[in-house]
């Protein structure tokens, strides 16, 4: 009678083993552990290192302020570089890096969906709410849980001086275009 029951707790033991290891080979993203969040920071576009392919090459130069938000987020806020009393020249967006939409606020209403990849690595897409008639400016199409208008994936350099943007998308203000392949390149102040 023993061996019985030790043949039910080995073989029990050996469960739990096997679904312990397979439940912890492969975290998911939001169990990903890093030292500190390399985003969190102020940046600078730096407009020679960049490959602007919207708006005919043209960008106006932006400070990037990065700050925590939640248990595992970022609050981002763009300010026009040239003068951030401009109105209409800011935006700002909170998320968690949960792949769940928040809203932005500021300049142009859209979502940010993001997720972390690893440490250094981030995967972004914007969701727009609203399309504009040209020239008029007034509201063409209102899509409440908005459409993926770009989509990219940002990541920060090892030695965390540099922030690298690479994302496609379609403009939802102003000439509504496609873009493909902008590299944002932005230097740690």
């Amino acid at each position: 009678m023993s061996s019985g029951i030790f043949r039910f707790f080995g073989a029990a033991v050996a469960a739990m083993l096997l679904i312990g290891f397979v439940s912890t080979a492969a975290p998911a993203a939001e169990e990903l552990k890093c030292a500190s969040n390399p985003l969190i920071g102020t940046w600078r576009l730096n407009l020679q290192k960049s490959t602007i392919t919207r708006n005919n090459g043209v960008i106006e130069p932006r400070i990037m302020i990065i700050a925590p938000f939640g248990q595992n987020g970022i609050t981002e806020v763009f300010i026009n570089d040239r003068d951030p009393r401009l109105v209409g020249r800011w935006e700002m967006w909170s998320v968690e890096f949960d792949g769940k939409p928040y809203p932005t606020k500021g300049g142009d209403p859209r979502q940010m969906r993001w997720t972390r990849i690893d440490c250094n690595t981030f995967q972004h897409e914007t969701l727009r709410q609203l399309y504009y008639n040209l020239p008029a400016g007034t509201v063409k199409e209102y899509i409440p849980e908005g459409r993926v208008s770009s989509k990219g994936l940002i990541t920060v350099s090892a030695d965390g001086k540099t922030l690298t943007n690479k994302h496609s998308g379609t403009l939802g203000s102003g000439n509504q275009t496609r873009y493909e392949d902008e590299i944002l390149v932005f230097d740690r102040l």
